[in-house]
């Protein structure tokens, strides 16, 4: 059973990255604006 401050500290994670690779990529953040 996955901790409800586990969870938190993972999507905090994956937002941060799902960020960062946004901003190392223009392209992808074009595609996703487009669609």
């Amino acid at each position: 059973m996955i901790k409800k401050q586990t969870y938190v500290i993972a999507s905090g994670l994956v937002l941060l990255l799902a960020t960062v690779c946004l901003n190392l990529s223009p392209d992808s953040s074009a595609r996703l604006k487009r669609a």
